[in-house]
């Protein structure tokens, strides 16, 4: 609901955008690629070349983006959401339980990404 903007007693202001990172990924169409789901996310705000260097430093690289949401781990899951919320640049990021399903490897990806995101971060 904080979300949409429509909890009680919230109000998001104008120009602000809100980016949520959601545990379930019910966010995805798990019958598209992964490189369909990070052009959809950027909103053609990203060069493809920019894409592809925003989901490295995410670790999904070479054949990851082209295989299908369905296929990806619970952890790739998680690094794509948190790619896609990077390409979206939001200015504030609620976070549902972000460690959930991301493995020890992935830990330093995560961290690196809400380290360097520059506006509020809520994590749940």
């Amino acid at each position: 609901m904080i979300v949409a903007g429509t909890a009680p007693g919230v109000t998001i202001g104008e120009g602000v955008s809100v980016g949520y990172y959601r545990q379930d990924f019910h966010n995805f169409d798990f019958e598209s690629t992964v490189i369909s789901c990070l052009q959809d996310a950027s909103d053609n705000k990203h060069s493809s070349e920019e894409i592809r260097k925003i989901a490295a430093g995410l670790l999904l690289r070479g054949s990851i983006v082209a295989q299908k949401v369905k296929t990806l781990s619970e952890g790739q899951k998680g690094l794509l959401s948190l790619c896609c919320l990077k390409l979206q640049e939001p200015s504030v990021l609620i976070m549902d339980e972000p460690t959930n399903h991301i493995n020890f490897r992935h830990l330093p990806a995560l961290a690196n990404m809400v380290k360097d995101f520059e506006g509020a971060v809520l994590l749940v």
